[in-house]
């Protein structure tokens, strides 16, 4: 390295939550099986990092609860269907 430089800690990662099941998941309504309004996700202690939505198949809303905290809003998540997420820093 040369003098004077300082390294760069930059990084990105990228991941993917998909529903597996055999069921949909469904958000409002009669059929509604989610315990909240919502799907929070926590990342834990990771301050300092850029969480953003990189992709989806499906129509879905989301938002920054906190830091570290991400809420995923939808009307039903579809066997198959997922979302990705890029982490940056």
């Amino acid at each position: 390295m040369a003098k004077g430089c300082k390294p760069i800690n930059k990084y990105q990662v990228s991941f993917k939550i998909k529903n597996v099941g055999k069921s949909t998941i469904i958000r409002k309504g009669n059929y509604k099986n989610l315990l909240d309004n919502n799907l929070t996700l926590n990342f834990g202690n990771i301050s300092g990092f850029d969480i953003k939505l990189s992709r989806s198949i499906f129509p879905l809303t989301h938002s920054k609860k906190s830091l570290n905290e991400l809420t995923l809003s939808f009307k039903q998540w579809m066997p198959h269907d997922f979302v990705e997420f890029v982490i940056e820093r």
